[in-house]
């Protein structure tokens, strides 16, 4: 590594998060400043005072006592205090540099410590984050030559988890690897993708990780970082993680991992120790791999500025705006955004999504906002766990990994206000069973107003349903102004073991507009698209909806609805005050 001044740090020794020099300076730099111009002032005022000392000297004796400007006294006066407040200022814009230190080195040369930041839900609630998932991430600079490694003593104890390479320029991803397809180390079994270790409930093994510049070195478990357009530049590295339930202590195993800072947080890495950073740097011509230490200081708020300035920027047009299947507060308005909504915002490979617009503003009951919705559907089959059935090494004997329904605000930075997980929705309706039943997958969620506590409208109560509140607004505590729903999904079967007969399954969002056309399908091209985009009819449009280029219709609430069968959400609105018995269905 280097630091500002390109000068190499001697080899085993590592970088500061910012470097010495730079820093004291810096701060060197702006105290001489700071002391110098009012020196200045004084040679200045020195000039006029010797010129006019007569002239005030006899002034100055019935005055100076009493502290009357216009002295040589308060010339003096005035000099200091500007030097105090130049002082006060530059150590300011210092102690601001310090702070931009601790809060986000990867912005001056990154990585002096591994994994600066943690987003999800509360820190860095950008991108629509599920309030299930964690992201660690850390920004790498590489350099012509350079690698980097990740070695991990323990894949996770979790849902779900993942590495993604992430462009800077385009916020788009280089590539991923899965946690079904990192190939483990000799210490133990990969649990995600070893059915026999998961049944015999098996210690999680580890997995080492490689970044190279293109991919192409013939590691195990290589992921590439930058584009064949540069050969050095900066990426940002996202490891996801879906937890279970957090704080509840290490799930399934007694042998989860407990940090030595405190086990409130160590669901953040899925019960399992965090993966260790190591660079080799060409520069250093010795081949060495050095460790990149932890962050001691990991920055896990995001701005509240941004939360604010979030409920005054206008939202963006949603897809497909103007178009009358989709408008705001239309029931069954969930469409499936296309590929290139999707792109360049950190997206995931392995989550997709079909999403609801809706605007309170058009609602209003007296003064208040209240716009209520009801989704209804069929949950897909989720594994248990890694060791409890279905487990998740047999991605066969489950539709989707893992399914939410989340409230999201539209406006940059598109934050997530609230989520209802699987598993509360399995145990909403499991505990409710009569002894011997059978539950039938189906469910229903009201979404309801933030500023109502409990007193819900009967016809809400009546049908025992799972409870989610809208995103509440910072001024005042209504509903934001520009709301939805996404309802998501993490690694449908079919990504797993393929888009083979009988994978492509229809409780797969993913599945609905398949990016490759598959046997029997002729393609967004192909004659009659046009014909049978116009028709409108599902079954005959079937044939031409695929591929990235897929015309626009294949993406409505029609097609969706058709392709998704029971397992698509059905949405309702409705408006009316908590008191009602029932409220008023939007027909729009």
């Amino acid at each position: 590594m280097s630091d500002l001044s390109g000068e190499p740090a001697a080899p085993g020794q590592i970088t500061p998060p910012l470097p010495r020099g730079f820093f004291h300076s810096s701060l060197h730099f702006l105290f001489v400043h700071a002391m110098a111009r009012p020196l200045l002032v004084d040679e200045e005022s020195h000039v006029n005072r010797s010129t006019n000392n007569r002239s005030v000297s006899h002034e100055c004796q019935s005055k100076c006592s009493n502290g009357t400007t216009g002295s040589p006294r308060s010339s003096q006066y005035l000099a200091r205090r500007s030097q105090v407040l130049w002082t006060v200022v530059f150590a300011s814009v210092a102690l601001f540099i310090k702070r931009l230190q601790q809060d986000s080195p990867a912005l001056i040369n990154p990585p002096y410590c591994a994994w600066r930041f943690v987003g999800n839900h509360d820190a860095w609630n950008v991108a629509f984050p599920d309030m299930r998932s964690l992201y660690h991430v850390m920004q790498i600079q590489m350099s012509k030559g350079d690698e980097f490694k990740l070695v991990a003593e323990s894949f996770p104890y979790a849902r779900y988890c993942s590495y993604q390479t992430y462009d800077l320029r385009t916020l788009m991803s280089h590539q991923s690897l899965r946690d079904v397809d990192i190939v483990p180390d000799a210490n133990g079994p990969n649990c995600y993708a070893n059915l026999t270790a998961a049944q015999e409930g098996l210690r999680q093994g580890g997995y080492t990780l490689y970044m190279t510049a293109r991919g192409d070195q013939n590691y195990t478990n290589e992921l590439r970082a930058l584009p064949d357009s540069i050969e050095s530049g900066q990426f940002d590295l996202f490891f996801r993680i879906y937890v279970e339930e957090a704080l509840q202590g290490p799930p399934q195993a007694p042998w989860g991992h407990l940090p030595p800072y405190g086990k409130d947080l160590a669901f953040e890495w899925g019960w399992a120790p965090p993966p260790r950073l190591y660079a080799k740097r060409a520069h250093l011509k010795d081949g060495e791999w050095r460790e990149v230490p932890f962050c001691q200081y990991r920055r896990r708020k995001g701005f509240k500025l941004l939360a604010y300035l979030s409920e005054i920027w206008p939202a963006p047009p949603p897809p497909f705006a103007g178009h009358p299947a989709v408008a705001p507060n239309k029931a069954n308005n969930v469409f499936l955004p296309k590929y290139t909504d999707r792109q360049g915002k950190f997206a995931s490979k392995d989550a997709n999504y079909v999403a609801s617009v809706a605007e309170p503003r058009h609602v209003r009951n007296g003064s208040e906002a209240m716009l209520w919705a009801r989704v209804t559907g069929t949950l897909p089959r989720v594994p248990g766990s890694l060791y409890t059935p279905p487990y998740v090494a047999n991605a066969t004997d489950y539709d989707v990994r893992y399914v939410s329904l989340s409230a999201v605000h539209r406006t940059i930075p598109f934050r997530n206000h609230a989520t209802v997980a699987d598993t509360q929705i399995t145990e909403h309706y499991q505990k409710r069973l009569p002894p011997g039943g059978e539950w039938d997958r189906k469910f229903t969620i009201w979404v309801v107003p933030p500023q109502v506590e409990s007193a819900y409208p009967r016809q809400v109560m009546d049908e025992n349903p799972v409870i989610m509140k809208w995103g509440a607004s910072l001024f005042g505590g209504g509903i934001v102004e520009y709301t939805g729903l996404l309802y998501r999904q993490v690694m449908a079967r079919s990504q797993v073991v393929g888009l083979e007969q009988g994978a492509l399954s229809a409780s797969g969002v993913v599945n609905i507009v398949p990016e490759a056309c598959q046997s029997g399908q002729v393609g967004p091209h192909g004659e009659g698209a046009d014909a049978a985009m116009k028709a409108g009819d599902p079954l005959e449009m079937e044939q031409f909806c695929c591929s990235t280029e897929a015309p626009m219709e294949c993406f409505l609430p029609e097609y969706v609805r058709y392709r998704m069968g029971p397992y698509y959400p059905q949405v309702e609105y409705f408006t009316g005050g908590p008191e009602d018995a029932a409220l008023t269905r939007l027909e729009h």
